[in-house]
């Protein structure tokens, strides 16, 4: 019963992030800085998201086995989630940075 729900709430999830991202990338409202922007915290949030998802199911699981080994998989959680995050910010700071350059020529 509970996976069911899980899996509907996922697919939910999905779905939602899935038709955000179309009205934004294919909104003439947004330019290409803020279309590209958006487009990464979606994906962001959907790794994040799943990624989560992933590590709790194993950490549940664990919790029920063998509850010695969940500090190191939680650790191993908050590691990758920062790896991903630092990640991110890298891709985000990068483009923000490209995007200014062509602000500065078009001037």
């Amino acid at each position: 019963m509970a996976s069911s729900k899980s899996k509907k709430l996922r697919a939910l999830l999905l779905t939602v992030l899935v038709i955000i991202n179309l009205l934004i990338t294919q909104s003439p409202l947004f330019n290409n800085y803020v279309k590209t922007n958006y487009t990464m915290i979606i994906k962001y949030f959907t790794t994040v998201s799943s990624l989560s998802y992933n590590y709790f199911l194993c950490i549940s699981r664990l919790l029920r086995t063998s509850p010695m080994t969940v500090p190191d998989t939680f650790n191993n959680y908050t590691e990758t989630i920062t790896q991903i995050t630092k990640e991110y910010y890298r891709i985000i700071i990068n483009l923000y940075n490209e995007y200014s350059q062509i602000l500065l020529h078009n001037v």
